[in-house]
């Protein structure tokens, strides 16, 4: 983003509150070197250039510290993590010479998020502190910030050195000049380490008491038994744990409490926790390093060794010596998670349901659930404030998250996994319900909508089926009872939380499902109909991870944000017919079948991550109007190009017709520039699994795979108008198989028109399209048997009637 293009967008992105601080420390000179204080008790001083001393008087708590640094004191690169090798480069083969870089490490030395050490009370802290994301005022600045958090047990002086020399710095610009101003306060996150969940007083000293209780125990023994209502999935999930070329450690564990041959499967799965009780470190890595023995590996494995144990204690399977060791491990993993967690305010604590985040908590507590009675009773203690400590910060994020149940699709699919685990766990351990609340009883109404059109459910079903019980929603658990019933692939969380019947009825689902807190609406030509079946639209124009989640949080993580407001994506028969270019690290518009301008794409084109933006900078889906046999939406999406000076407006019109044989969709995109607008090409990109150009035409051609073929055809401009067909090249995020995704583009040199119109349409290859041109400059097709007017009318009536979104549609 350049620097003199990006001050008029910014927001006045304050701090989360920070009430009373007890002191803000002031850098006097230029250099770093003299510090002044608002209070007394608390100084600050440099040691040399690159170590800052900071002296307090701290009370007993959880202290929190926020550093800001000195305007133009970084390039935005650093700041927003754009990726500076080529994206044709494929990141799956990694270079042995290069250093690896953590879960990166396929990325080597391109992505590393600057960094520094603490001392405190004289002894070195075993974490480093990264830097925070940058605001948007951060990005124009060119300026750091950085905040972190301690804990300490007793009330009195203490003293922090920030030591940026240490040799695993990872940014050798940092030094004391880099700041200038330090606040330090009570971190909000202390009130969630006071004790107020305890144990179920029948639980304690006994077990299972993780996802399962030992009154559960007997009544799901009852059901596995022949006969059973569970009889079924528990010889499905016995079929699976005796294949050899499959590890499942907690079907394994569950075995050993139901099966006849339990010692057979305990002695199975007392081998595979042994093993996993013995790995050095839970990750890739090195310890303190994201993706290691703090992060989403170690979380998942403090998840699996906690319920392992919990069951094979409860089976009489685990002798004391083994038990010491696996406690030992859970003690020690644990207090690494709890000590980043409360340090790193800038990574795990801000994320809304994200990945990182929920699998670490998870982990931490249910460790926390495991140790909670432990005989040490200072362990004991030590493991209660790790699960109300998290109890407390699930419930705080939980607030944050859409009413509606909408949000980032990879983040309420992936990062919500490991939510819901821990929530099954608190369920039984302490009769908490973290489930609760509206984003969990509208989610199962917007995973029929979106993801169960797009990703099914295969692999989802531990998240849904807590999730449509405590929501009530008989369609999703019928979903969930069906594809049960078609899988082998039953796992431990299917047998304990599944459904065994599936509900009577069937619950309605909208023909056209709009999710106003997003911005995003989903159209069906039938919202029942089976994927392998379905034909369905959607539209994604409104504010990333949506509007309640930027309002109330000011301290965000954006790591999974897409530049694609206004994508429409279409799938015929569970096809995909237009979709995006694949996950890319750079995070790029042109991905994405919305515009470009002179190469310009949306806010955050290019970023890995990126500033929040604001409410008012974001695309808007201003209207959607149904009718039965078609549907016309409307979206405003010109605040989403902050880059592109002297664009007045881009609306998005879209029109599908229903018709499970024969769909038609419409896009109509109507640009407007000021008058000293100096943008010259415009350029519309589409992406499919495969695009060919159909012969003898420059402006059709045929998306998609070969039992689902659609034309797409561009009806205007008519003229002047180039195509270009090829091979998706991008950044892959994730390893890639399989060949890259293909697109067209479309350039049109813009010519100084203060106006641009321009119309596509697509529909199944086996019919043709004819396309006649009005005489008000609207267009008639007719396809398939059907007939649609199209009036390009150019209407702008403020109550945005149907008519004045700029079409009017019969069918």
């Amino acid at each position: 983003m350049p620097q003199d293009e990006v001050s008029e967008f910014l927001e006045p992105n304050a701090a989360e509150p920070l009430p009373d601080p007890w002191a803000v420390l002031n850098s006097a000179d230029e250099d770093g070197t003299r510090w002044t204080s608002s209070a007394p008790g608390f100084a600050a001083r440099a040691l040399d250039a690159r170590r800052l001393e900071l002296r307090g008087e701290f009370p007993a708590g959880l202290a929190r510290f926020e550093l800001l640094g000195r305007d133009a004191g970084f390039d935005v690169e650093s700041l927003t993590l754009r990726l500076r090798f080529t994206p044709g480069w494929d990141p799956n083969e990694p270079d042995p010479a290069a250093p690896p870089t953590g879960p990166w490490d396929y990325i080597n030395g391109d992505f590393v998020v600057p960094r520094y050490a603490l001392d405190v009370d004289g002894e070195a802290h075993p974490e480093f502190v990264w830097l925070d994301l940058p605001w948007a005022e951060d990005v124009q600045a060119r300026r750091a910030r950085s905040s972190f958090a301690l804990r300490f047990e007793r009330a009195g002086s203490h003293v922090i050195v920030l030591d940026f020399t240490r040799p695993d710095a990872s940014d050798a610009r940092l030094g004391c000049a880099s700041w200038r101003e330090i606040r330090i306060g009570r971190d909000e996150r202390d009130a969630c380490l006071e004790p107020r969940l305890e144990l179920r007083p029948e639980l304690e000293g006994r077990r299972p008491r993780l996802w399962l209780t030992p009154e559960r125990l007997e009544a799901l023994r009852r059901d596995v038994a022949p006969g059973g209502a569970r009889r079924g999935l528990f010889e499905k999930l016995r079929a699976r744990c005796a294949d050899p070329q499959r590890l499942d450690l907690l079907g394994l564990g569950l075995l050993a409490l139901l099966d006849e041959d339990g010692a057979g499967w305990a002695a199975r799965a007392v081998e595979e926790g042994e093993r996993l009780a013995a790995e050095p470190h839970w990750g890739v890595d090195r310890p303190g390093h994201m993706g290691c023995d703090n992060d989403i590996a170690a979380g998942g494995n403090l998840l699996v060794l906690s319920l392992l144990r919990d069951w094979l204690r409860a089976a009489g399977a685990l002798e004391a010596e083994r038990d010491a060791r696996w406690r030992a491990k859970l003690l020690h993993h644990g207090r690494l998670m709890f000590r980043f967690a409360l340090l790193q305010r800038s990574y795990l604590p801000t994320g809304y349901l994200q990945n990182h985040f929920s699998a670490s908590y998870m982990g931490l507590g249910v460790a926390g659930l495991e140790l909670a009675d432990d005989p040490d009773a200072a362990a004991a203690n030590e493991a209660r404030s790790w699960f109300n400590f998290v109890a407390g910060e699930f419930r705080r994020r939980s607030a944050l998250s859409p009413p509606d149940g909408s949000g980032c699709p990879l983040d309420v699919s992936y990062g919500l996994r490991f939510y819901v685990h821990a929530a099954q766990a608190y369920a039984s351990a302490t009769g908490a319900r973290l489930l609760e609340g509206p984003f969990y009883a509208k989610l199962p109404e917007y995973w029929m909508q979106r993801l169960w059109h797009e990703q099914g459910l295969a692999g989802y079903r531990s998240i849904l089926w807590p999730v449509a019980r405590c929501a009530g929603h008989a369609g999703l658990l019928a979903k969930l009872c069906e594809s049960l019933a078609e899988t082998e692939a039953v796992g431990a969380e299917d047998l304990l939380w599944a459904d065994g019947e599936p509900p009577g009825g069937r619950a309605d689902v909208a023909l056209t499902g709009i999710f106003a807190d997003c911005g995003e609406a989903y159209l069906h030509a039938d919202p029942h109909a089976e994927r392998a079946r379905d034909t369905w639209v959607s539209l994604q124009a409104g504010v990333p991870f949506g509007a309640t989640h930027n309002r109330r949080l000011t301290r965000y993580n954006y790591a999974h944000y897409m530049p694609n407001r206004g994508e429409v994506r279409l799938r015929h028969r569970g096809k995909t017919v237009l979709g995006d270019g694949g996950r890319s690290y750079r995070k790029l518009t042109s991905l994405h079948n919305v515009l470009t301008f002179d190469e310009t794409g949306q806010f955050g084109d290019a970023f890995v991550w990126m500033p929040k933006p604001r409410l008012d900078r974001c695309g808007r889906l201003s209207r959607v109007e149904d009718a039965g046999a078609a549907t016309q939406a409307a979206m405003d999406l010109a605040a989403a190009y902050p880059d592109v000076r002297g664009l007045k407006s881009y609306r998005r019109h879209v029109l599908f017709v229903r018709d499970a044989r024969a769909p038609l969709l419409v896009l109509v995109d109507r640009v407007a520039f000021e008058p000293d607008c100096e943008v010259r090409m415009l350029r519309w990109h589409f992406h499919a699994p495969q695009v060919e150009g159909a012969p003898g035409s420059r402006a059709e051609v045929l998306l998609g795979e070969d039992e689902v073929r659609f034309a797409l055809t561009m009806l205007q401009p008519a003229a002047g108008v180039e195509a270009e067909i090829g091979e998706t090249e991008l950044v892959k995020q994730y390893t890639w198989r399989g060949p890259f995704q293909r697109h067209v583009t479309w350039s049109w040199p813009r010519e100084n028109a203060g106006e641009a119109a321009a119309v596509f349409v697509a529909r199944p290859a086996e019919h043709g399209l004819q396309a006649e041109r009005g005489a008000e400059g609207g267009w008639t097709f007719a396809w398939g048997g059907r007939r649609v007017e199209l009036a390009l009318d150019g209407a702008a009536d403020p109550d945005l009637r149907c008519e004045a979104l700029g079409y009017a549609w019969r069918a």
